[in-house]
């Protein structure tokens, strides 16, 4: 199980090594494919009912957006669209980390 998790963090570091050696260029493709992942995760799982407003002075100002149907058949499809939005989240997040080291790196630099 350790080789296991060695392995996950190993691929984790390289992929941040990668989108950090693209510098801004790989943060924005790394975002953009994260967005895309995210979008075809909900479109095979769909999305549960929800509510947006707003409450003031005790009052609440609600708006149903209804639930979106997925495209997912059986078990499978539902498990493959939980692991791209899993996927996505992970992506998302070494995204966000690589473009915030550039971004130190970058301040370091000017105040030299």
């Amino acid at each position: 199980m350790s080789e296991f998790l060695n392995s996950c963090g190993e691929v984790l570091k390289e992929i941040y090594r990668l989108i950090y050696g693209g510098g801004y260029i790989g943060c924005g493709v790394a975002f953009v494919i994260s967005v895309v992942m995210l979008n075809w995760g909900l479109r095979i799982t769909g999305r549960e009912e929800t509510f947006t407003g707003s409450i003031s002075f005790g009052i609440a100002n609600l708006r149903r957006n209804p639930a979106i149907e997925g495209t997912a058949k059986n078990w499978f499809d539902r498990l493959t669209g939980y692991l791209m939005q899993l996927g996505d989240a992970i992506l998302m997040t070494i995204t966000f980390f690589a473009f915030a080291s550039l971004l130190l790196v970058e301040l370091s630099k000017q105040h030299r």
